[in-house]
């Protein structure tokens, strides 16, 4: 890989599309091209909007949630959650938005069953097939930490009954 000089803190990084290293891109917002919001660190829109009823005391809004408060022609509801369909946080379409009642409502919606990188306590692990919480390796926490002890403490290796 080529390597490239950041534009914002000078500190050489490989590169494949981007401008700006990891960790400049991941602390500080973008701005749209057309000025129209800045894109968080998560990935939602966020546009200033001070009169709006939804919005922060700094007067900022997420744009999916104006979007949704202009389709329904009221202000959202404080515990009111707004959901993109097809999991793009800068499609901002109204019919690519959902509301719910609330946050539990939300998470237990069936989209977000479908969406397997939310639902890594659904995946079995790899080496004894428990369904449960994944940790790295694809492993669950007991056979992650077995092999973890086994590949720095080979000494704690059970060699089985000794005679």
């Amino acid at each position: 890989m080529s390597q490239r000089q950041c534009r914002r803190c000078r500190q050489h990084f490989d590169f494949r599309d981007d401008r700006t290293c990891l960790s400049c891109r991941s602390q500080k917002p973008r701005r749209r091209p057309n000025g129209s919001g800045t894109i968080l660190n998560t990935g939602h829109i966020m546009r200033r909007l001070p009169g709006h009823p939804n919005a922060g005391r700094n007067g900022f809004l997420l744009e999916h949630r104006f979007v949704m408060s202009n389709v329904l022609g009221r202000p959202l509801r404080p515990g009111e959650s707004v959901h993109h369909i097809n999991g793009i946080k800068t499609d901002n379409r109204p019919e690519n938005l959902l509301l719910f009642s609330t946050e539990s409502a939300h998470q237990n919606s069936p989209y977000h069953k479908q969406q397997p990188w939310r639902r890594a306590a659904d995946r079995p692990c790899l080496k004894c097939g428990k369904v449960g919480k994944i940790q790295a390796k694809g492993l669950c926490y007991p056979c992650y930490k077995r092999d973890w002890n086994h590949r720095h403490h080979p000494e704690w290796r059970y060699r089985g009954p000794q005679p």
